[in-house]
């Protein structure tokens, strides 16, 4: 048996009537005098689009019939279905030890990470949390080949190892001579720190950086672009969250405080951001967006639609095909799924 509903947005209904003699079918409350036949048990309803189209149903409901039951169509929200899915990924290679952190820098197609905040002794009934660093036995570099899928870490030369941190900022340079991490900054053991370090790829080897720069912070963001790296933001260790903004010249190694007269975002602490393009979107938690022009050193709000109303701690979100999309994060009393797409 088959129907001819119309394809297209909004509610249809499929009735089945039978009196024990006669089954009577009705699309939208129209009854079909073509498919009615003998009554028969009816155990099942299949659905399917046919033809080799797609068809995608925002929900199914199913409910015994009732003559004395009616129903009234209100507003729908408009259902759009672009075929987009998530998947799992399998990895191969040993992967680095649980951790919380949004640290991290991207160099080609390879994904670094440094610190951190987890598990650093499951032994007796509690385990022990906390920055991931010497005490966990982990002091390791890892990466993750998105290509190859593959886990792979590297274990320094030299006694010299970032303290255990998290809250930090991973950044990464890649030039003809020089493939490096940076790490500054974090919070550790409760304590703020303003140490820079710097570890080469190639050399294998980490190396402290002294350049009088910003002060010790934690929560601070940062940005890759055109052979340096940008800071900004933080709380500092009087508690004040910092408006500052810096850019370190990775080949002159040194900083420069760049900080614009324009309005900043209104915190970097928990907020979500990335690079587009020769801009810097940063989504505060309070979610208020900024976009910062690497080439006009100026802060600008970006304003969206009514869509994206959220506050959350610790969002994600990467920029694509001119869009920023955002996903997870924190809320007051519960964690996100959500996944939303910003024209901006």
């Amino acid at each position: 048996m088959s129907t001819a509903a119309a394809a297209g947005e909004g509610w249809h209904s499929f009735e089945v009537l039978d009196d024990g003699e006669e089954a009577t079918f009705a699309i939208d409350g129209v009854v079909l005098p073509d498919l009615s036949r003998p009554s028969v048990p009816l155990d099942r309803v299949l659905l399917s689009a046919g033809g080799g189209s797609v068809g995608a149903w925002d929900s199914v409901l199913v409910a015994r019939h009732d003559g004395g039951i009616t129903a009234a169509e209100g507003a729908e929200e408009a259902v759009v279905s672009n075929g987009r899915s998530f998947f799992p990924v399998s990895s191969r290679g040993g992967r680095p030890p649980f951790r919380r952190t949004t640290s991290h820098a991207t160099l080609g197609s390879k994904v670094y990470l440094a610190g951190g905040f987890g598990m650093y002794a499951a032994e007796g009934p509690v385990p022990s949390y906390g920055a991931v660093g010497e005490h966990a036995a982990e002091d390791k570099v890892w990466s993750y080949d998105l290509e190859r899928h593959r886990w792979e870490s590297q274990e320094p030369y030299g006694s010299l190892r970032p303290v255990a941190r998290e809250f930090h900022t991973v950044s990464g340079w890649d030039s003809q001579d020089s493939k490096r991490i940076y790490v500054f900054g974090g919070m550790s053991g409760g304590g703020v720190l303003g140490d820079h370090l710097a570890f080469d790829l190639e050399e294998g080897a980490w190396r402290r950086l002294d350049a009088e720069g910003p002060g010790p912070r934690y929560g601070h963001v940062s940005a890759s672009f055109a052979g340096s790296y940008y800071i900004f933001g933080g709380v500092t260790a009087a508690g004040e969250h910092s408006k500052e903004l810096w850019r370190f010249d990775c080949e002159g190694e040194y900083w420069q405080e760049v900080t614009p007269a324009s309005e900043a975002p209104s915190s970097s602490l928990h907020a979500a951001h990335c690079v587009g393009g020769d801009s810097w979107f940063v989504l505060s938690a309070d979610g208020s967006l900024k976009r910062y022009d690497f080439h006009y050193n100026e802060w600008s709000a970006v304003t969206f639609g009514s869509g994206y109303d959220q506050s959350l701690l610790g969002a994600s979100c990467t920029f694509a095909g001119g869009e920023l999309y955002v996903y997870g994060g924190k809320r007051t009393n519960d964690f996100s799924s959500d996944f939303f797409r910003l024209s901006v």
